[in-house]
């Protein structure tokens, strides 16, 4: 009789490890470590197709006819997704740049937005406009990048239909005009018109 009743008394030890185990005894469950980032490069209400997107170690994407893009497998944490520009385009808004930050969340769609317009830009560094000469579409922007040096950004002839008013352009400062008038626009930097800082935008070319 003592026997059985060790042995009983050891199947239930045996039991009850097993439910304990069946109920969670390998912890919790894994969360996944990867996600996906998605999201649409557009110009107005219009997606632009071909645009290459890529994350550094992360994956890489060609927009869709539509402008959109996705890419799963992402490690979670922070990434930078960039894109390269499409000739003829700048980002709409200046303080934005070709790549911007996303945070992936295991399992999650971190969603991120690219919008662009017709443009150029054009940078001025210590007595150069570069590039010098530009030619854009009608309703296109240019946009001026003071890199270095204090410069201007003045039409030869402020009188031109089209044409805008002088432009003061430190290192940092931002200064752009969108053209709607077909033309040529050549302008200068008063400090250093004598060094042949100089340069033209046609428009309709």
């Amino acid at each position: 009789m003592t026997t059985n009743i060790r042995f009983i008394g050891s199947l239930a030890l045996v039991l009850a490890f097993g439910a304990a185990a069946a109920c969670g005894g390998d912890g919790p469950p894994t969360q996944p470590q990867t996600g996906t980032v998605a999201g649409k490069v557009s110009n107005g209400a219009a997606g632009l197709a071909g645009v290459s997107v890529s994350i550094a170690g992360g994956g890489s994407a060609t927009t869709d006819a539509g402008g959109n893009f996705s890419i799963s497998g992402v490690a979670t944490g922070a990434h930078s997704v960039a894109i390269v520009m499409p000739a003829g385009f700048i980002t709409t808004n200046a303080g934005e740049g070709a790549s911007k930050g996303v945070t992936v969340s295991g399992g999650q769609t971190a969603t991120v937005n690219f919008a662009l317009t017709r443009g150029v830009l054009v940078s001025a560094t210590s007595n150069v406009f570069t590039p010098q000469v530009v030619t854009v579409p009608p309703g296109a922007t240019v946009r001026w990048v003071g890199v270095t040096g204090t410069h201007t950004v003045t039409p030869t002839n402020p009188g031109q239909p089209g044409a805008w008013a002088s432009a003061n352009l430190p290192a940092g400062a931002v200064f752009e005009h969108t053209f709607g008038t077909t033309g040529t626009f050549d302008y200068l930097c008063i400090p250093h018109q004598a060094m042949g800082m100089t340069g033209t935008v046609t428009v309709g070319g």
